[in-house]
């Protein structure tokens, strides 16, 4: 092992003498080296006379900086700079020369004196000073080591090369904590970049709190499943759900002044309206096929699934997003994204259609600039200017004379150079991040954990260093650009990000014709310890001075060897799966995992190779010692992003490979790595599989291919009571050598003899226990009339006593046949006491309760397929509300509408399915075809299968249940398994809006919407062509919270027709803008009509 001390020295700079050497990144604009050095006194004063508030700010800032790591020497503010060893002079002719963001710095062995123009210049040249002290001041972290400050003698004048310098971070495939943030602005600050680019929406995720629509972040932040490159290990898929994960509010405004304190702006972006999955996801009404909701994307790519840029409400749900987001962020700039954006939903859209035509367009792809436009028009309102990716201007179609009146600035990513001379043929401002330069998630080396990132291996230090970036006069600068598609964890990003993004900064700031790559390379090694105090992940490649040997192979054998015979707990060695074990409940097809030590979690070794010390592994089979199930071999096919299920069957050959680094085993069938698929797994959750995806080699460590042979003893409890009735015989497997644990409990039940205290922690050991009776049980289920789940609780009786048993109050819920005093209950055994509650309301779903395995005739249920064998169909029965086909979904966070829910009455021997709110059925399934429901019900028989809680359903004509992606389908032989959940309800009531004319009351449209119950519901009146909005008609003041099945009318007249009514009925009827003026409501706007606000859209 090498020691230490000799890895750090591999990463320090070689160099002469000190005054040969200057650690400032990025190199200045001029630099001359004077004699010697200065040492700072042990009070270090800095001021300057007449600075102003803002730049005294900045003095304070650095000596609370300088104090918070230094030792042995204390920095002192002085307002007039009287005794400074570093005096700040305020001179204005600097602005003409170095401009905002320059400085002037002589450092003598007399002291230190810094000029700038500006507040911008005085804090650069304070980064510059602190950039050249010890690293520990950089960094801000106290080392008692370092106690002597010094800085050479030196004279520097310095202004950036480009005004914009910046990073852009995609936050949206994977979400980073605002700790995580808070550390790449620290060192983006280190280098003097000024702009961070943030990337809040994408298709994968919305990660940023809107009050006014709150579904963005109930629906858009959660994703099914998530894409993870490990760092040192590779790329694997979670299995599991990832998310809710967004900023609120209060926490970007946190991260706004974070930066703000480090002259960082930070430039919002809402990709739109392409890469709008998500926002889709939560709004699917502003989608070109609002009746098909899409779900979060999981992967990466560009999905076709795009905002409906002729549906004025869809615009205006752009405008309102934004209007919140510049309440948030005060940055001059804007971004909308406006890259990569399929026109095809357009093209094949009835309004943008409509639109295409009326405008007299000759490329669908106009359309988006004409939405560029809109945005544009709306920042600019609010005195902000708008950014887009180049596609805006490039792709072909575009409306460059909108995009040139817009004056946008164009982030220039594909074909960079090209794009910016056609940004420059407009006169539009630009930013160089070029994709093959400075995207600096790509893959920088050829080792193999890296594989599977983006790229070959030739986007490393020395190609981004020595990239030239294309600049004119439009050019504000550069930046680089970080997508988060195969990154989650902050160590990948670190370790990707640095030190590309420095040499991105060094670009950004130094001329390019100082700008050296061994120069460079010298002082990131000098930085690395900088990163090193602060615990920074970062790429080594180049930063090395030497090879460093690999480490001597570590040959010590396993300290648990498997023997012919024993028993043991196959425990998962890995922090996500902590304490979860190998086991097999008796009744599934696939071992499954459990932290439950009264599981069925022993396992017997049949050895069939001894340990092999050169190859560090052995093989052998294992044996349920419960159910003698042996584990058998995994599937023959990848159940995709699931791998290869493992089975029970004939004993497989596992082969263990042990892990001396982390004292632990891999274990492999058929060459396939064993993992456990998560609980919260989409599909086959908590079984044990094999392998990986196709594509992305071999299960690895942190998907929890890593466990630990555990020798296992068997603590046998029978259980009785004090009448020798018994309760239960329960096995224990448990670590050999640990004390006995506590004795089994059962709810009712008091233990009468104690745990012995002399038992061998090392042999199996069957315990007589006995419980005395103490407590009767009253298992109480509060339900509605469909047996939908209000509240399940358990009441405790002591033996002999009677318990009055009211029924809990439930808003919108009446108890029925429940007297208003109360249950008296006197249990002499344990009961089950259901209580029955009516209502007007909609059955949605809070949470999913257990799966049935015996049905009800008028019960409701959620019903999911898990189609076991191709997971991307399992999901939760709905409906389409407006075509009425059954589909394929997904919870929200645990949550769904009345469309997910079911009721099945009973038929003869057979069974019809409802949907309760649209009162129409499931009908007979077509083979392959799609399933809409109808009046007429279909007859369908539910056999319960072998795992006791899924379902093979036929129907009359014979075909099955089955479901292809994304809907319900039929299919001739034995269709997918199907299991019925009960649920705990959350009411949803109707609010139906007609719009009618006066008079004769004519309907001129009406649609229904299902609203929670207790949410408050937004009157969104249309506009109809040739009518005016009169009165709107109804219990308006009960949308505020509704409460009960609602109808509202918009009632409309004739062009004028609200001037003609008499002075009572104009009173009732009249209609203001927000201003209080009379008005008449014929175009889009907010109004008030008998005194509610109304959006007429």
């Amino acid at each position: 092992m090498i020691p230490f001390f000799v890895v750090l020295l591999m990463f320090l700079p070689l160099r002469g003498g000190a005054s040969e050497f200057v650690n400032l990144t990025p190199y200045p604009k001029t630099l001359k080296m004077g004699q010697g050095t200065l040492r700072l006194p042990q009070r270090f004063v800095v001021g300057g006379d007449a600075l102003g508030d803002s730049i005294v700010g900045e003095i304070n800032k650095f000596v609370a900086d300088f104090n918070r790591a230094a030792t042995g020497v204390e920095a002192v503010a002085s307002p007039n700079g009287t005794g400074a060893t570093l005096v700040l002079r305020l001179n204005a002719d600097l602005k003409k020369t170095l401009g905002t963001e320059g400085y002037g710095l002589t450092i003598t062995r007399d002291g230190i004196t810094l000029e700038s123009a500006t507040r911008k210049g005085f804090y650069y040249g304070l980064v510059s000073i602190k950039k050249m002290l010890p690293a520990c001041i950089m960094a801000g972290v106290k080392d008692a080591k370092v106690t002597t400050y010094t800085l050479p003698c030196l004279t520097i004048t310095d202004s950036p090369r480009f005004k914009y310098r910046g990073f852009m971070l995609d936050v949206s495939r994977h979400f980073f904590s605002v700790a995580e943030v808070k550390r790449i602005l620290d060192v983006m600050a280190a280098y003097k970049m000024n702009v961070f680019h943030f990337h809040l929406t994408d298709d994968q995720g919305w990660r940023w709190e809107v009050k006014q629509y709150p579904e963005l972040t109930r629906v858009g932040s959660v994703a099914a499943n998530t894409y993870i490159t490990a760092m040192y290990h590779g790329a694997y898929w979670t299995n599991a759900q990832y998310g809710p994960y967004f900023y609120t509010q209060d926490e970007l405004r946190d991260i706004v002044a974070y930066a703000a304190d480090r002259h960082i702006e930070i430039v919002p972006e809402i990709d739109m309206p392409g890469h709008f999955v998500a926002a889709m996801a939560s709004y699917p009404e502003y989608s070109c096929n609002p009746d098909a909701a899409p779900a979060v994307w999981t992967h990466g790519g560009v999905s076709s699934n795009v905002l409906n840029v002729a549906n004025p409400q869809a615009v205006q749900f752009a405008k309102n997003i934004l209007t919140e987001l510049m309440d948030i962020f005060p940055s001059t700039t804007i971004h909308i994204g406006g890259d990569e954006c399929p026109t095809g939903a357009w093209e094949h859209n009835a309004q943008c259609q409509a639109q295409y035509k009326k405008l007299g367009l000759n490329s669908y792809r106009q359309l988006q600039s004409h939405f560029i436009k809109a945005m544009d028009e709306h920042v600019r309102a609010r005195g902000r200017k708008l950014a887009v990716w180049n596609e805006a201007i490039t792709a072909a179609g575009s409306d460059l004379k909108i995009m040139e009146k817009t004056g946008a600035t164009v982030y220039c990513w594909t074909g960079a150079a090209n794009a910016a001379a056609k940004a420059t043929q407009l006169k539009m401002p630009h930013v160089y991040t070029p994709q093959f330069g400075y995207y600096i998630n790509r893959q920088p080396g050829q080792a193999p954990w890296e594989q599977s990132l983006p790229g070959n291996g030739s986007d490393d230090l020395k190609s981004v260093y020595n990239h030239v970036p294309f600049s004119n006069h439009y050019t504000l600068g550069i930046q680089g650009t970080f997508w988060t598609e195969h990154v989650g964890t902050d160590d990948v990003l670190e370790y990707l990000a640095f030190p590309r993004l420095m040499a991105v900064a060094e670009a950004g700031w130094t001329p390019q014709s100082l700008r050296n790559f061994d120069r460079f390379v010298e002082r990131m090694r000098a930085d690395t310890t900088m990163l090193n105090y602060n615990g920074y992940q970062y790429g080594r490649n180049y930063l090395r001075t030497t090879n460093v040997p690999e480490p001597p192979a570590d040959n010590t054998p396993p300290a648990v060897m498997p023997e012919e015979g024993k028993t043991y707990i196959v425990r998962c060695a890995v922090e996500a799966f902590k304490g979860t074990a190998l086991a097999d409940n008796g009744n599934s097809a696939y071992p499954q995992h459990t932290a439950d030590r009264r599981a069925n979690i022993g396992w017997m070794v049949n050895l069939v190779h001894p340990y092999d010390a050169t190859k560090r592994n052995l093989t052998l089979r294992l044996k349920n010692a419960t159910t003698h199930r042996s584990i058998g071999a995994p599937a023959s096919e990848a159940l995709d992003r699931l791998g290869y299920p493992l089975s029970f069957g004939a004993a497989a050959e596992l082969m263990l490979t042990y892990n001396p680094k982390h004292k632990d085993f891999t274990i492999a069938a058929s060459g396939k790595n064993l993992f456990p698929v998560p609980h919260t797994s989409p599909a086959l959750s908590g079984i044990i599989s094999a392998g990986n995806k196709e594509g992305l080699g071999n299960a690895v460590r942190p998907q929890g291919a890593a466990w630990q042979l555990i020798p296992a003893r068997i603590v046998t409890f029978v259980c009785q009571d004090t009448e020798g009735k018994a309760l239960a015989t329960l096995k224990e497997f448990t670590e050999k050598g640990t004390p006995l644990s506590a004795a089994p409990t059962f709810p009712g039940y008091v233990l009468k003899t104690p745990l012995p205290t002399e038992v061998s922690s090392t042999e199996d050991v069957t315990l007589a226990l006995t419980y005395e009776r103490a407590a009767y049980l009253i298992y109480r289920s509060c339900e509605d009339t469909r047996g939908g789940l209000l509240l399940r609780d358990t009441l405790s009786v002591p033996v002999g006593e009677t318990l009055m048993v009211k029924a809990p109050k439930f808003d919108y819920y009446t108890p029925k046949d429940v007297p208003a005093e109360g249950v008296a209950v006197t249990p002499t055994a344990d009961r089950h006491l259901k209580m029955t509650y009516e209502t007007e309301a909609y059955s949605g779903v809070k949470a999913v309760a257990e799966p049935v395995g015996q049905l009800e005739d008028g019960h409701s249920f959620v019903i999911y397929d898990t189609a076991v064998n191709d997971p991307k169909r399992a999901g939760f029965r709905n409906v389409n509300p407006t075509t009425q086909q059954v589909m394929q979904g997904r919870l929200a966070q645990g949550e769904a509408t009345p469309y997910f829910t079911w009721t099945l009455e009973k038929s003869g021997a057979r069974w019809k399915v409802k949907n309760e709110l649209l009162d129409k059925y499931l009908p007979e399934m077509v083979q392959s075809g799609r399933i809409l429901l109808s009046n007429n019900a279909g007859l369908f028989n539910f056999t319960l299968n072998a795992d006791k809680e899924t379902w093979k359903v036929q129907g009359s004509n014979r075909q099955y249940w089955d479901g292809a992606e994304g809907f319900m389908t039929g299919w001739h032989t034995y269709g997918h398994p199907y299991r019925l959940h009960r649920y705990f309800v959350k009411p949803y009531f109707s609010v139906t809006v007609s719009a009618v004319s006066a008079g004769e009351g004519t309907i001129l449209s009406q649609q229904v919407a299902i609203v929670p119950a207790g949410s408050a519901y937004t009157l969104v009146a249309p506009v109809v062509e040739g009518r005016e909005l009169v009165s709107v008609e109804g219990p308006v003041e009960q949308l505020k919270s509704v409460s009960g099945h609602l109808t509202i009318r918009y009632v409309y007249g004739a062009p004028s027709a609200v001037e003609a009514v008499p002075l009572a009925s104009a009173q009732h009827h009249a209609v203001y803008d927000l201003s209080g003026r009379r008005t008449t409501p014929s175009r889009p706007g907010l109004y008030i009509v008998n005194g509610v606000k109304v959006l007429v859209k």
